[in-house]
């Protein structure tokens, strides 16, 4: 049976009017509210970005049980570079690791194509990047001494929960450490 909803250009003038209907339609029937986003973006009449930033947001506030709509259709519509990005943006401004945490199960789904993505984290300064560091040494099809160099990358972050993390990576997945990650020689953890 098809929606009965009406959503169409003359019934919502900007985003806003958009994601606040949206927003209202979740609280009762999420699986609904994510097929109004998919249908909208899909006739260009929401910002895929926006969509996916929305999509995002809602997978955070959702439990487990109604999280599954969000995440099918953020990565249905958001490349890896995108749910780093959106991930980042809204824990900067938002806080909450959740963010982090959901942003790195996002990624493990893409696989290997999630590798840039993995990298411009690693890069953006961001220190509470430890759910990140068991994707990075395990992610399918990028070579091992790019996986060894990200590490490190990550290690320079200087947040103890990523340097612990490192460690666990290296004693789980042993092939990381031949050759040995120069900068563990130098760390303290005590």
């Amino acid at each position: 049976m098809g929606s009965k909803r009406l959503i169409g250009v003359e019934q919502f003038a900007d985003d806003g009017s958009r994601l606040a209907r949206y927003a209202k339609l979740a609280r009762t029937d999420p699986q609904n509210a994510v097929k109004a986003v998919l249908d909208d973006t899909a006739q260009h009449l929401l910002p895929t970005r926006k969509a996916a930033e929305w999509l995002f947001a809602r997978l955070v506030l959702s439990r487990s049980v109604d999280g599954a709509p969000y995440f099918d259709a953020v990565r249905l519509i958001a490349r890896p570079e995108e749910v780093a990005e959106i991930a980042v943006n809204q824990y900067r401004t938002l806080g909450n690791e959740r963010r982090l945490a959901i942003a790195a199960s996002l990624l493990r789904e893409y696989g290997s194509e999630a590798w840039p993505a993995l990298c411009w984290i690693a890069r953006s300064g961001l220190s509470d990047c430890e759910y990140f560091v068991d994707l990075v040494a395990t992610i399918p099809g990028v070579r091992r001494s790019e996986k060894i160099d990200l590490l490190v990358e990550l290690v320079a972050t200087g947040n103890m929960d990523v340097k612990w993390g490192v460690v666990g990576a290296l004693e789980n997945y042993p092939e990381l450490r031949r050759p040995p990650i120069p900068a563990l020689d130098t760390v303290s953890f005590g």
